[in-house]
């Protein structure tokens, strides 16, 4: 599904980004883990989804992630970026960092990390000045360098980013029309649960279920990061903190609490 969703978007000359690579499955403490696992285990688990998604989509590029893989960081793991990656599958495309998971210029350029993104997160741009004197000392070769430049023009001209720059927005935003796009896409993606055989320890004279948790008479906790959104209309839980980048805490109303919050407030 991700190979085809790639190349979707690919095709409409945008460069896409699969991540992140790899084991990167564990939220808390991601800076911190270090996920332990033999060669044949990764490769039938995580990487064999990377396989298939980079096989089916030629993607023009792969974010390394956060954790570590037994003992070294991704974005420094000569093991994934190169022999895994490149080696082994014959990935064309250039290797981009997560925001702040950079924490080398040396040993990251060597491994095969072709740029350095988000750097003001790392603990200092390790792909500028340090990357430069690295250069200059012959640490990291002219070759090097010219092969990251290199991965990444090709892909920007493989994916047509250079023969088809995208242009700015010429009219206002249709919302309305674009969050029913999203609605519709929804329903029609919801799987609707029956409780055959009685699995669930549901009445058949049911008429009520509790839904408990924090904020739950009033919204629906969305997710964050880089692809948090905003609900129109503002936050359902207002004031929370914090309301700025690395958080914000955001709640959806639900559809039919958005028109009223007090009849959803009546239903608890």
């Amino acid at each position: 599904m991700i190979g085809h969703h790639v190349a979707g978007i690919q095709s409409n000359h945008i460069i896409s980004t699969v991540k992140h690579f790899a084991l990167n499955n564990q939220e808390s403490g991601r800076h911190l883990l270090d996920a332990r696992i033999d060669e044949a285990g990764a490769r039938m688990s995580d990487l064999l989804a990377f396989q298939f998604a980079i096989e089916r989509s030629d993607a023009g590029s792969v974010m390394c992630a956060y954790n570590r893989v037994n003992g070294t960081y991704a974005c420094e793991n000569h093991w994934l970026l190169t022999q895994v990656l490149r080696d082994d599958w014959g990935f064309r495309g250039y290797v981009l960092s997560d925001w702040g998971a950079v924490h080398s210029t040396e040993q990251s350029a060597k491994a095969g990390l072709d740029q350095d993104s988000g750097f003001p997160f790392d603990a200092q741009p390790y792909f500028g000045a340090p990357l430069r004197q690295a250069v200059a000392q012959g640490r990291v070769t002219g070759h090097r360098l010219n092969e990251m430049a290199h991965r990444i023009l090709r892909a920007m001209f493989d994916n047509g980013v250079v023969d088809h720059p995208v242009t700015p927005q010429e009219t206002e935003i249709d919302f309305a029309a674009h969050a029913e796009v999203t609605r519709t896409a929804a329903e029609q993606g919801a799987v609707l649960l029956r409780n055959e055989g009685r699995l669930l320890p549901l009445s058949a004279d049911l008429r009520r279920i509790a839904v408990i948790g924090g904020h739950a008479d009033v919204g629906v906790l969305s997710g964050g990061g880089s692809s948090q959104t905003y609900p129109r209309g503002g936050n359902a839980v207002p004031g929370l903190e914090p309301r700025t980048w690395p958080g914000p805490i955001v709640y959806y109303p639900p559809r039919r609490c958005a028109r009223s919050r007090r009849r959803c407030r009546a239903r608890r």
